[in-house]
């Protein structure tokens, strides 16, 4: 056998260089190659029927004489085997909710305008409440998220019934890659049952199809199993991936169908892929939620009176106070808490996952015009501009000429108090307050950057505003826009 392939292999060297150009490549476990023109005809479950450019001749090449990856593809490419790379699509839908989350299947009314939102996937038609529901999107969905096998092979019939030995075939190679296996066996004798077409290349390999469905059909809850488990995957839902898994590993422990399905493979797919999955949808709903939940803190109002039975240590609710009471005892847990829930994250795998957050998502807010409370002022409260230039004691004051009498003592104002500040601000300044103030203390995230590079427009980072009376005098004013911060605060944290 060895003398053979060395031979071959010799003379295919020496061979024209355009003809080989031309052919078809197989390589080897080995190292080498064989080139010539595939015949799906002549192929066979045991071998690979080639046929050699040089001499015209045909040779049989087993299958496992082949390295892996192309014997895959060729068997595939000669009919022999059924891709499981590429899954059959239906137009379906993806529908956003106000908590960011996405949800694929086929929305069954897409026109209504009130009323819950009815979501069809395999399992289960789910009513989505309107006030969930943010919009709808049409896409291509993997059919069997939507659909079960058998619901999914009688709309395919129904749009295009087989009426030829080759429309029997590819119904055959549809149901066997979505897992309909007996609709499957019926279409393929119907093929093999056409004497004429059982004859051509295309009929010559029904008989090793119909070998791969009798493998099928032997081990047709774990291939049910595998076909759910690829869907979720494609779609992203990695729970559902893994749980379908874990079953799939405690019901089949027989080897052969564990190899049939290839389990150590699916297994390591799933793992790897739903760790990256996570990896970053974690720290991107951490971010959603979080902005959600100071939006919603941003809008609390005072009540009309105080509560008098309020417990001691817990500050009146829409005040400064209580938002930064708030950061620091509730928001970390119910931060958690909720994305885990959403996520369906054991709190360790929450952990986990946010340890290995990406570097490069990073996340920045200001503390804007309510900088003042994490920046000392310039100028405290009765105190002075410290920029103005003052007067030498005895000097006079220049005006045309004239001597003027002596300079007037200035007035000046205060600075706002930080709830006054906080009852003037907006919702949105609020937010960015809070977050850019979470970012950077609560020790969840990690800082990158807090600086006060951004100074104050209006009183070019002096902190107060200076005026010139007619009588002399001089009034300083704490600036409106920084309260006397003289600069604006920023944080970017990841």
């Amino acid at each position: 056998m060895r003398k053979t392939w060395g031979w071959l292999l010799g003379l295919l060297v020496i061979t024209g260089i355009g003809a080989i150009a031309q052919a078809d490549v197989v390589e080897l476990v080995g190292g080498r190659a064989v080139q010539g023109r595939i015949l799906s005809g002549q192929t066979s479950e045991e071998a690979l029927a080639l046929e050699l450019y040089d001499t015209g001749g045909t040779i049989l090449v087993k299958w496992d004489h082949i390295v892996p990856a192309r014997a895959k593809e060729l068997r595939v490419q000669t009919g022999i085997e059924v891709s499981e790379d590429e899954a059959p699509t239906v137009a379906g839908h993806r529908v956003l909710l106000v908590t960011g989350q996405v949800l694929e299947g086929l929305v069954l009314n897409p026109d209504a305008k009130d009323g819950p939102v009815q979501l069809k996937t395999r399992t289960s038609v789910q009513n989505i409440d309107r006030s969930q529901w943010v919009r709808t999107d049409p896409t291509e969905l993997d059919g069997l998220l939507v659909y079960k096998p058998e619901e999914w092979y009688q709309i395919r019939r129904d749009q295009s019934p087989p009426d030829t030995p080759f429309a029997h075939k590819l119904m055959a190679l549809f149901c066997m890659k979505i897992g309909a296996l007996s609709q499957a066996s019926t279409h393929l004798e119907a093929a093999m049952a056409d004497g004429p077409f059982s004859e051509t290349p295309e009929g010559k390999v029904l008989p090793a199809l119909k070998k791969q469905l009798d493998v099928l059909m032997k081990s047709q809850g774990a291939q049910d199993l595998v076909a759910q488990i690829n869907a979720a995957m494609r779609s992203n839902r990695w729970n559902l991936a893994l749980s379908t898994l874990n079953q799939l590993d405690a019901q089949y422990k027989d080897e052969q169908v564990r190899k049939l399905v290839h389990f150590e493979l699916l297994e390591s797919r799933v793992v790897r892929g739903r760790d990256g999955y996570f990896g970053k949808e974690v720290q991107r709903r951490v971010y959603a939620t979080m902005g959600r939940l100071i939006e919603g803190k941003s809008r609390e109002k005072k009540p009309l009176r105080a509560d008098e039975n309020a417990p001691r240590g817990v500050a009146t609710p829409g005040t400064l106070a209580a938002a930064r009471q708030w950061l620091a005892r509730d928001l970390p847990t119910q931060l958690w808490e909720k994305v885990a829930a959403e996520l369906e994250l054991k709190p360790e795998e929450m952990d986990r996952y946010w340890k290995a957050r990406s570097g490069k998502n990073y996340q920045s807010s200001s503390y804007g015009t309510g900088s003042f409370i994490v920046i000392k002022r310039a100028a405290a409260a009765g105190g002075s501009d410290p920029n103005r230039q003052r007067r030498p004691a005895g000097s006079t004051r220049d005006s045309g000429g004239q001597q003027g009498g002596p300079q007037r003592q200035s007035k000046e104002d205060k600075p706002k108090t930080e709830e006054e500040w906080w009852d003037e601000r907006s919702p949105g300044d609020r937010a960015r307050w809070l977050t850019a103030f979470f970012g950077e203390s609560s020790g969840i995230f990690e800082v990158i950057r807090a600086d006060e590079s951004e100074s104050c427009d209006s009183c070019g980072g002096r902190g107060v505003l200076v005026s010139n009376g007619t009588d002399g005098s001089t009034q300083s004013t704490v600036c409106p826009k920084c309260n006397g911060s003289t600069k604006f605060r920023k944080v970017v944290f990841k």
